[in-house]
């Protein structure tokens, strides 16, 4: 009996170890650069770790010194798939990849944080913890982007409209509170001119029999039309997707610091 026992082990362990493994094969935290603190690495990979296991979705953050003439969307992609980071086997997360002597800031999504992560909430990202990057608080700004991701993650794809209100809706928002107060102070002004009424027809301010209309004709002249290509979203939840060098899907943006 032992002897069976003991077999059955022995093929459990067997089957354990050909499965494949789901669970990112190198530190979610790759300082490079050496940005951080041994301390402020301890405390950040604990947090990533965290949120990318309780959420089923790698959250990854990578520091260079140099990219090396390399590009740097192209040195993300491959530096996440390489690697073997991403849950599930659509392989889903997102890196944050810094390089300090371009100054460059990329994030990668794979998998389901494509449509998590859309270019618009990548935006929101960004904005939060470029202050922090470009004053040199690495910890904070790293601390900053792990939290967001988890909260985004919580919330999941967008499902209203949270992608349309752009630069475009604040600027007519503003030019029509604008305008609202425009005919507010001209009401005011008007209210004020109490000696002033309005006529009725032009009859005061002509001489009468000086004008005469002997034919009226509508001629067209010219018309101007102005047409702009929009930019069309190539996925579906706002991202913009393209390809790594192994051929699989990523979503992303740049920028710097």
């Amino acid at each position: 009996m032992k002897r069976y026992v003991a077999l059955l082990a022995i093929l459990l362990c067997t089957v354990l170890l050909l499965l494949p493994c789901t669970a990112a094969t190198a530190p979610r935290l790759t300082d490079g650069a050496g940005l951080l603190s041994e301390s402020e690495c301890s405390s950040l990979l604990y947090k990533l770790d965290e949120i990318s296991v309780r959420q089923g979705c790698d959250v990854v953050i990578c520091t260079l010194p140099s990219l090396n003439g390399t590009d740097a969307v192209v040195y993300a992609d491959d530096f996440y798939d390489r690697t073997g980071f991403g849950q599930g086997a659509d392989h889903s997360g997102i890196l944050l990849l810094i390089s300090m002597a371009e100054r460059e800031w990329v994030i990668s999504t794979c998998g389901q944080a494509i449509p998590i992560f859309t270019d618009y909430r990548q935006a929101q990202i960004s904005d939060a913890i470029l202050d922090d990057l470009s004053s040199g608080d690495y910890y904070g700004a790293f601390s900053t982007f792990a939290e967001e991701c988890d909260w985004y993650i919580t919330q999941g794809p967008p499902t209203g409209d949270e992608d349309d209100f752009t630069y475009f809706d604040c600027l007519m928002v503003g030019l029509l509170v604008g305008v609202i107060a425009a005919f507010l102070y001209t009401a005011v002004l008007k209210g004020q001119l109490k000696s002033v009424r309005p006529a009725q027809n032009a009859a005061n301010y002509t001489r009468e029999g000086s004008f005469q209309l002997t034919e009226s004709n509508d001629v067209f002249l010219y018309r101007n039309v102005h047409r702009r290509l929009r930019e069309q979203n190539t996925s579906s939840g706002g991202s913009s997707v393209h390809r790594s060098s192994s051929g699989r899907v990523h979503g992303g943006s740049r920028g710097r610091f």
